[in-house]
């Protein structure tokens, strides 16, 4: 439990409170809502989705205290028909939710009798989880904003897979089956309760040196980046860093061998030279 002067990087959610309502959304409690002793729990949570006919719906849903206990992991079945399990990343199945009857308003109902009023909610880009769940709720800490600064977001955020690994020492998300919400849920806690120990400085990425390519900085993130060119503009965009380089002399390698890494990684990036000297002869 933390005091009310503890609640750093808690931010206020702003919404359109009347419309949404309309649309099946809940609202868990406001910010002035507090408990006789000033005490102000945190709840960690985690949802995963699959695509359906109206776009994205929740599937599963965790929720982690500040002891790292899971207090409540339901599996959800879908208000409209799954066109995209996701299951890459959701880790859901058509087996897995077979016999599933829990539904998004029973959740919403759970949360309402689980959670205090005046929670603070934190989660890893929960605007993502909060629409999901059609859930309003004024106090929230979001470790995508936490561990970053305005500057840096307007780039991109930091993956919870790379802070976890940088700040925590831990590998998540790392099999081929799709995340698990509890351990998500409470990495998201970890990086929390890491930074309250360490001070508001603590994970801030320093502003990006100039030098440095969009590849390198990308990389730096957590992303997983490669770069297939010649040796010589290899040096010159990627440099030293976490960029995975692979020369090439020609096109028919450089397509070669992307094709066996595309699936590996989050950005990449080949340089066909026959196809530019064309389309610059083009003009």
């Amino acid at each position: 439990m933390w005091e009310v002067s503890s609640r750093a990087g808690a931010s206020e959610t702003v919404c359109h409170e009347r419309h949404m309502k309309t649309n099946g959304f809940m609202r868990l409690g406001r910010a002035e809502a507090t408990s006789d002793d000033g005490e102000i729990p945190m709840y960690s949570i985690d949802c995963e989705m699959c695509e359906t006919a109206e776009g994205m719906e929740l599937t599963r849903l965790s929720v982690v205290n500040e002891s790292l206990d899971c207090i409540y992991d339901t599996l959800v079945k879908p208000t409209n028909p799954i066109t995209d399990y996701k299951t890459q990343f959701s880790g859901i199945t058509e087996k897995s939710l077979e016999n599933v009857t829990k539904t998004l308003g029973s959740v919403q109902r759970d949360l309402g009798r689980l959670l205090p009023a005046h929670a603070i909610l934190i989660g890893h880009s929960l605007e993502n989880d909060l629409f999901a769940l059609k859930f309003i709720h004024d106090s929230v800490i979001d470790t995508s904003i936490l561990y970053s600064t305005p500057a840096s977001r307007a780039k991109y955020k930091p993956s919870l897979r790379y802070l976890s690994r940088k700040h925590l020492g831990l590998t998540i998300q790392a099999g081929s089956d799709g995340h698990c919400s509890i351990e998500d849920a409470k990495a998201c806690m970890r990086l929390v309760l890491l930074k309250f120990e360490r001070g508001s400085d603590f994970g801030i990425p320093k502003a990006a040196d100039a030098s440095q390519s969009f590849f390198s900085q990308l990389a730096t993130t957590g992303n997983h980046v490669t770069f297939i060119d010649t040796p010589g503009l290899i040096q010159r965009y990627c440099g030293v860093g976490n960029v995975h380089s692979i020369p090439c002399v020609n096109d028919d390698e450089a397509l070669e061998k992307a094709c066996k890494v595309a699936e590996k990684t989050d950005l990449l990036w080949v340089h066909f030279h026959a196809v530019e000297m064309e389309m610059k002869g083009m003009k």
